[in-house]
């Protein structure tokens, strides 16, 4: 058990609490694999963003090997990341699986055939349990998807804390969603080093599911820091401008200058200037950096 091992990540509370127990019983565990879907871009059923998993790895301070595959394509692409983990040295991988015998030995037989030991820190121990330790010990998560079959729609998005062990309890369902009841996506606990900020996006269903997109705040925040910055920035000369060279109103290509911004912001500086944009641009490319000045400074005259 002296070795390294790895340990199959779907962002959900379950691999982090398989992460935790492993880790508190001595295992080195330096790495996480996690599949997900090439289509989309994300982990299947829990549908997190693989961007958001490597911001999980960033703040658990681990390395994510994150792979790309196809459902057809899932078992050859596991079988060549196994083979790859033994050639490195590892010595197993750590799954989150809790009383699912036929997934446990559907993974346990890939496995061992590439000379892996499988570990299974939480298994077969009562889902009420597990879901209380997790919470308990300050782990937190959010509910991404929901089988409208088993919950309903107000689960989504919810975060799983001391209240929602309570709430969840009294519906009757598996408490830790290991039928697919719920998925998550982990922001907090023991195995982090510090919170994965977060904020939740559009709500997606197909009727018989129901998912919540979760985006990285971070990107929210430089959003914000732009905003802030453009206030020292005054565009009225510019746009009036704009407006008695074309003859439009002010108020027309304020409008059309919004319209722009929303859909491309190069498409909004080709239509003020497009051949000498599509200039600059070829002269940036062929690295005349003369002809670039000298474009720019054409530009900026005429804005004046």
């Amino acid at each position: 058990m002296g070795g390294r091992y790895a340990l199959m990540w779907s962002g959900g509370k379950d691999s982090a609490l398989a992460l935790q127990r492993a880790r508190a019983s001595g295992l080195d565990v330096t790495l996480l694999l996690s599949f997900y879907d090439e289509s989309t871009g994300r982990v299947r059923f829990h549908a997190t963003r693989v961007e958001m998993l490597m911001q999980q790895a960033i703040a658990i301070g681990i390395e994510l090997r994150a792979i790309a595959t196809s459902w057809p394509e899932m078992e050859a692409r596991l079988r060549e990341e196994l083979e790859r983990l033994q050639s490195e040295g590892f010595e197993g991988v750590v799954f989150g699986d809790i009383h699912l015998a036929d997934v446990r030995a559907w993974y346990e037989e890939r496995v061992t055939a590439a000379g892996l030991r499988q570990v299974e820190p939480i298994w077969d121990e009562p889902p009420a349990d597990l879901l209380w330790e997790f919470v308990e010990s300050g782990g937190r998560a959010v509910i991404t998807c929901v089988d409208l079959k088993r919950l309903d729609e107000l689960w989504l998005g919810r975060i799983i804390d001391e209240r929602f062990a309570v709430d969840i309890a009294a519906t009757g369902v598996d408490e830790c969603g290991e039928n697919g009841e719920y998925h998550s996506f982990v922001f907090d606990g023991p195995v982090f080093t510090r919170p994965v900020q977060w904020i939740a996006g559009e709500r997606r269903s197909d009727g018989s599911f129901v998912q919540l997109d979760i985006k990285n705040a971070v990107d929210n925040q430089n959003f914000r820091d732009d905003v802030e910055l453009s206030r020292h920035v005054d565009p009225t000369p510019t746009l009036r401008n704009l407006a008695l060279s074309t003859g439009v109103s002010y108020d027309e290509v304020l409008h059309h200058a919004l319209v722009r911004y929303a859909s491309s912001g190069a498409e909004a500086l080709l239509s003020i200037e497009p051949a000498a944009l599509k200039e600059l641009i070829a002269a940036r490319k062929a690295g005349d950096w003369k002809k670039v000045g000298a474009i720019i400074d054409w530009l900026e005259a005429g804005m004046k």
